[in-house]
């Protein structure tokens, strides 16, 4: 830049008229455009870019293109790669403490994850030849045990359950076997059939107790203390209660009775029931409901009970068994008990 003299100053106007110019738009203009042609020139000096001391003008936009690189790829003045930023630097794999893990330990993890696989692999494979062999090979069924049966015989029993010698024990459907046992044999209330490792099967059957026959011209239907029909019979068994009075509407086995006469079917179930809690069948030797509302039962042949009508069958059959011991302990041997008007009258025999 050149030096200004004296000279300079004494061409500058002075006086009282004088005003300097004021600042524009313009005269901002043109010395930020001085200012960058400085910069410019000096930036074609240096190789350089305009640095940020001085406000680059608007037409070095093309000749000076802006930097796009990352910071961390930048060079400093020194020339100097800079450091990367913190985050732009990898990560480090961390655990599942929080531990940064180096390459060995994952390594190793990698390796434990792989050795569990193959075994768990192997596990499996194990498990599937122990069924395989457990299915074919071992658990059949060598022995059949059969137990609680008197009137049927084992073999019977065995015969309908479908098992057989040689079957797999973890094969065989036992609900089905006992499905088909009480079936086929009308006398097995309850069958349980169990599994005895390695080899043996073990059948324990419940058979139903005849409790009643009723009388059907020169045969008797048998049925259980529930009404359950069993068979035609031609003689009652020893023990049964003997029903007369009331004819069968189309018997069959397997099916509750049911009398052609629909006034008598309430009053029978009532006593039915009132005889099974009461624990009397067996005892009871015969059934007499000619009548509905004089119904009359025989118990161990010595007595003649009269229950009257049906309504509160239960309660005086809970009177009967309680009077029994008490009639036996004073000597009695025989006689009449009447509880038709809800009182107990006993007229002894021979009186």
């Amino acid at each position: 830049m050149p030096n200004r003299g004296k000279n300079d100053d004494a061409r500058r106007p002075t006086g009282a008229n004088y005003r300097p110019p004021s600042f524009s738009a313009a005269g901002a203009r043109g010395q930020a455009g001085n200012r960058s042609n400085y910069n410019g020139n000096r930036s074609v000096q240096t190789g350089r870019a305009p640095s940020g001391r001085y406000p680059a003008a608007a037409g070095d936009a093309g000749r000076y293109p802006q930097d796009r690189r990352a910071p961390s790829q930048r060079r400093t003045s020194a020339g100097t790669a800079r450091r990367p930023a913190e985050a732009d630097r990898p990560v480090p794999r961390q655990n599942r403490y929080g531990e940064t893990a180096s390459p060995g330990v994952r390594r190793k993890a990698q390796n434990k994850s792989r050795a569990a696989k193959i075994y768990l692999f192997v596990a499996i494979c194990a498990v599937a030849a122990a069924v395989v062999l457990a299915l074919t090979v071992f658990f059949n069924v060598e022995t059949i045990e059969v137990r609680g049966n008197s009137r049927y015989s084992s073999e019977q029993i065995i015969e309908n359950s479908g098992i057989s010698i040689g079957d797999n024990l973890l094969l065989m459907n036992k609900f089905k076997s006992v499905e088909r046992i009480k079936e086929n044999l009308i006398y097995v209330g309850d069958v349980v059939i169990r599994r005895s490792f390695p080899d043996t099967i073990v059948i324990t059957v419940k058979e139903i107790a005849v409790a009643a026959a009723f009388r059907a011209d020169s045969a008797y239907w048998l049925c259980d203390d529930g009404g359950m029909l069993l068979e035609l019979s031609q003689t009652p068994p020893e023990g049964a209660a003997v029903v007369t009075g009331a004819e069968l509407d189309e018997p069959e086995p397997g099916e509750l009775f049911a009398a052609k006469d629909d006034t008598k079917q309430q009053p029978l179930e009532e006593l039915f029931a009132a005889l099974k809690n009461n624990s009397l069948f067996g005892s009871v030797r015969s059934i007499d409901i000619t009548r509905i509302y004089d119904i009359q039962i025989n118990y161990l042949d010595r007595y003649d009970v009269v229950f009257g009508k049906s309504g509160e069958l239960d309660e005086r059959c809970a009177k009967l068994r309680a009077l029994i011991p008490q009639l036996e302990a004073q000597g009695n041997a025989g006689g009449k008990i009447d509880m038709s008007d809800g009182e107990i009258h006993f007229i002894a025999d021979g009186t």
